[in-house]
Order: C-alpha cells, then structure tokens, then sequence
C-alpha cells in the first residue's frame, strides 16, 4: 500500500520539476516520465530482491549464532569438567607422592 503512494507522490513530483525547468510540452514530460519509471520499477525489484537476499542472510547468520554460543557454553562445561578431573588427579598423585616420602623415610 505504502509503495504506490510513494510512486505516485514521486512521479507528480518529477512531472513538476520537468514542467517548470524543462519547458517541454506536457505529454513529452509523461512520455519521459513513463520511461524513466521502467527504468526504476526495474532497479526498485532489484533492491527488493538484494532486500530479500540480505534478510535471509541476516536469518541464516542470528541462527549460526545461536549455534555458535550453545556450543561455546558446552565446550565450557566440558573444559570446566576437564579441568576439575585434572585437578583431582594431581591432588591423587601428590598424596601418592607424599605417601612414598612417608614410607622412604620410615
């Protein structure tokens, strides 16, 4: 709806300049006018299309996103499960280490 008033108010808005600056005859400014709009319904459905193309992008790319940050917080819980095994091994082969000590010196 929005988009035909925009192209209405655009073309009276072209006749109008045409007639005052141009003064050409009435029909050869709608005559040009016609051309012209050609022309533009041609690179208006071109930004349509580009519009359409950059949407689906933008879709594709919040989705990618989503995916990318439920799959950083499990590398998290895994590193942070890692990391808490690691430090219970260690905490294991430094008792074991005390131990030894213990046992060489008895």
């Amino acid at each position: 709806m929005f988009l035909p008033l925009l192209i209405c108010i655009l073309l009276i808005n072209r006749i109008i300049l045409m007639l005052s600056v141009a003064k050409k005859p009435f029909i050869l400014c709608i005559m040009e006018i016609i051309m012209s709009t050609s022309n533009f319904e041609k690179q208006l459905g071109i930004l349509e299309s580009r519009v359409d193309e950059l949407t689906k992008k933008c879709t594709r790319l919040v989705e990618e996103n989503a995916s990318l940050r439920v799959s950083q917080e499990n590398l998290r819980n895994e590193k942070a499960v890692i990391l808490q095994k690691n430090n219970q091994a260690k905490s294991r082969v430094e008792a074991m280490i005390r131990r030894l000590k213990s046992m060489e010196q008895s």
